[in-house]
């Protein structure tokens, strides 16, 4: 059965109705993505006023409150008229909320004026009116709020509620309809103003286009390698990816994070901040299904479990292999948060070792194998676009082809020579054009981005009052503070208890120009350099301190995001994280305790101190070396991993455990990584014997 449907997934006539009828399938169900954004108004007709809240969970947080204006609600009889330099003024929207009552809605200027019967009142600045009249009696407010087209999630129906009773009308200024409401006792009402538009944008829908076909090559990749590549699926595996999609139901959006993109998506606009290439992931997402965000990562994180363990010939302990997997799966924080965290720092691991396993095989199981070749360079691209500091990994790959040069067939060679053009072209395409057409200033960004790490790295050496900086500076010091000055303030630098404190508070959120931030930053690197040569201990103290509160840093990202329902910090994007609800509810009797007690299993281990970023370190560092100095290839990665560590620790600018967090990814699949390498060797020996005898 499974022999059968590989070879009709390869069969050409398969291959062209795939392509055509999928892509267009994804993109007729995300076609109302593409819609341009509405003017959506809420006017309140209550008197006293009560707060109105966004949102379907989320219960009276700040960021989903609606902002009115400071305006007047009153009642009127008679007939109203709004006049603009003595013409009468035609409402912006005219609505029948019923038979014999109707809505209005006007934008005044200052200078107009709104008269009832003969009594006028002069409009001193720019307000939104808002008018329910049944012809001659009514109400008229100028409390009115807008509902930004970022806060309402995907253009589906929106969520509104208040715990007092409230007379509301929601206005859609682009369609002209409008919407009575009375709110009372925190009763949900959904709104939806886009079911019946079709003002669509053309770039929308070209971006749609290119996602549904992005999302097709996806599905179609995940399908060929499940029943080509590994179709012997057996007990372990199906267990695996049945516990994996469990978890998944139960803990996403349970353990959902804030560091996203959403807010900048539905504003239209780009961040590098994120890197260029998550950024367009979650474009691809949005205009597919936001909800399945972090699908496409348990997917690959399952199938990597699955590749890696058919990978181990022995099958004593292959059947070890899959109890860890199992036990990883169970209790492992580090799997909960590279799986099911929305985040850019949870994502290159995996890849990361998908990349390797695909080099390796390229290498030493098929030789001259191109598929795997490609796979492995495409996988690299992608890790080093999301995480810089991995760019070790692909520079560590041409030391093992050097080592290797004279085994390695003349076919692997030239894949992999392609191979690098294509991360050359992808890193300039990802990094520099796409932000560009969203008028992205890169090399002020990326500068930007720079200077938060610099100016942590410099702190041993600024003479702060107090400091050892201060009783011994080095020659360079006076320019270190001439660079700070140009972020701000050497007093604020001094003052804020951590150096990234101070920017997240001081120099984002000033805008300093290009020449004075190139300035800082050329000026913050040579008095790093200079100082570290002259009194390098400092420097070296930092690191150890860094390092060692990485490791004692308990495994984040674990926690109940919903358990506190009135935070105020929760992010922009609350109702639409809300909205990644694949259970619906969390509220739900059978769902919560199951997620509560996924989340104490997987930190059950992290009671006083962290065992997993202690071990993997002391495996990493001292068990590893010895137990690989045989195996090049292996030896080598394991290498890069130690300087991808140390590099991040170095330069990181916070206590932060992700930074370190491919240390305990590569810890738990390295055997089986040099397994493939001992076996190929024993093979290349027994070929060598059979050749000379």
């Amino acid at each position: 059965m499974i022999e059968k449907m590989s070879n009709i997934i390869t069969n050409k006539k398969f291959l062209v109705l795939y392509f055509l009828l999928v892509p267009i399938v994804i993109f007729l169900s995300g076609l109302g993505k593409t819609r341009a954004p509405h003017d959506i108004y809420a006017v309140s007709f209550s008197v006293p006023f009560s707060e109105v809240y966004l949102g379907s969970f989320y219960d009276h947080n700040n960021l989903s409150k609606l902002r009115f204006d400071n305006g007047v609600y009153e009642k009127f009889s008679g007939k109203l008229i709004v006049k603009r330099q003595k013409d009468e003024l035609r409402p912006s929207l005219t609505y029948q909320l019923q038979e014999t009552k109707s809505f209005q809605l006007f934008f005044l200027h200052p200078d107009d004026q709104v008269c009832i019967d003969k009594t006028c009142n002069t409009v001193t600045e720019k307000k939104t009116l808002g008018v329910v009249s049944d012809g001659e009696n009514g109400s008229i407010s100028s409390t009115v709020a807008r509902i930004e087209s970022w806060e309402i999630p995907n253009f589906e129906p929106f969520y509104i509620h208040s715990v007092q009773a409230k007379d509301l009308v929601l206005a859609d200024a682009s369609t002209g309809e409008a919407r009575e409401l009375s709110l009372f006792n925190d009763k949900r009402f959904s709104v939806d103003f886009y079911k019946n538009t079709s003002d669509y944008l053309f770039s929308n829908q070209l971006m749609l286009l290119a996602s549904s076909i992005i999302s097709s090559l996806f599905i179609y990749g995940v399908i060929f390698i499940l029943l080509k590549k590994y179709n012997k699926l057996n007990l372990f595996d199906i267990f695996i990816l049945i516990l994996i999609l469990i978890e998944y139901l139960i803990l996403f959006p349970g353990i959902f994070t804030d560091d996203v993109a959403f807010k900048e998506i539905l504003l239209g606009e780009f961040s590098i901040h994120y890197s260029s290439i998550f950024m367009i992931y979650n474009y691809i997402l949005y205009m597919v299904n936001i909800k399945l965000l972090q699908f496409p990562v348990v997917i690959w994180t399952a199938l990597t479990f699955i590749i890696i363990a058919h990978s181990i010939r022995q099958k004593t302990i292959q059947y070890i292999f899959y109890y860890l997997i199992v036990f990883v799966i169970l209790v492992c924080p580090v799997f909960y948060a590279v799986t099911f965290v929305s985040q850019r720092y949870f994502v290159p691991p995996i890849l990361t070792i998908l990349s390797i396993y695909f080099f390796l095989k390229s290498m030493f199981v098929k030789e001259g194998d191109r598929k795997n070749a490609v796979i492995s360079v495409v996988i690299v691209t992608f890790v080093v676009l999301l995480r810089k500091e991995y760019i070790i990994i692909p520079i560590l790959y041409l030391s093992i082809l050097l080592f290797y040069r004279k085994v390695i067939t003349l076919k692997t060679k030239k894949c992999f020579l392609l191979g690098g053009v294509f991360f050359i072209l992808g890193i300039v395409v990802v990094n520099h054009v796409v932000p560009a057409l969203f008028h992205v200033d890169v090399a002020y960004d990326n500068r930007r981005l720079e200077m938060i790490s610099l100016l942590d790295m410099v702190r041993p050496y600024v003479p702060c009052p107090g400091s050892v900086a201060e009783r011994k500076p080095t020659k360079a010091s006076v320019l270190l503070v001439h660079a700070i000055d140009l972020t701000g303030s050497t007093k604020a630098y001094c003052d804020s208890p951590t150096s990234e404190r101070y920017f997240w508070d001081s120099v984002n959120v000033t805008w300093i120009s290009p020449s004075n931030q190139k300035k800082a930053t050329k000026e913050l690197k040579k008095g790093f350099v200079r100082s570290f040569f002259e009194q390098p201990m400092p420097s070296l103290s930092r690191f150890k301190d860094r390092a060692t509160a990485i490791l004692n840093k308990d495994v984040g990202q674990l926690s109940d995001k919903y358990k506190s329902r009135t935070l105020g910090d929760l992010g922009p994007h609350a109702a639409v994280a809300d909205n990644h609800n694949l259970i619906l509810d969390k509220t739900n009797t059978v769902v919560r305790p199951m997620e509560q007690f996924l989340i104490k299993l997987a930190n059950m281990l992290n009671a006083d101190i962290n065992y997993w970023n202690w071990l993997s370190a002391f495996i990493l560092l001292f068990v590893y070396p010895v137990l690989f100095c045989q195996l090049r290839a292996v030896f080598i990665l394991n290498f890069a991993i130690i300087i991808l560590a140390c590099g991040a620790i170095f330069l990181s600018p916070t206590v932060n455990w992700t930074y370190i967090l491919m240390v305990p990814v590569w810890v738990f699949f390295a055997i089986p990584l040099a397994l493939m390498e001992k076996d190929w060797l024993k093979s290349l020996k027994e070929k060598r014997k059979s050749i000379v005898a």
